[in-house]
């Protein structure tokens, strides 16, 4: 009889990310908050003149969703502290 190389991992062997988009209380394991930041300052900076187009591209489960939805956030965050409503 052969000798059986396949092996049984543990729960503490493997982890993985997964490929769902961040959750507001989600670890920013890849640095994208500050490129999230970047694009919100900008969007909502008094000086920057419309129309505009930004585009997030990566390849696929590279982040575009997470980081869109940060901006998303950071403008909501923006809009609560001025004391002003956020557009429906």
């Amino acid at each position: 009889m052969a000798q059986s190389t396949e092996r049984v991992l543990s729960q503490g062997d493997l982890s993985l990310l997964s490929d769902a988009p961040l959750s507001p209380s989600g670890r920013d394991f890849f640095g994208f908050r500050i490129y999230a930041e970047a694009i919100a300052s900008l969007i909502d900076n008094e000086i920057t003149d419309t129309p505009i187009t930004i585009s997030i591209t990566a390849p696929w489960g590279g982040g575009k969703t997470s980081v869109a939805e940060m901006v998303r956030r950071r403008l909501d965050e923006r809009v609560v502290s001025r004391g002003t409503s956020a557009p429906s």
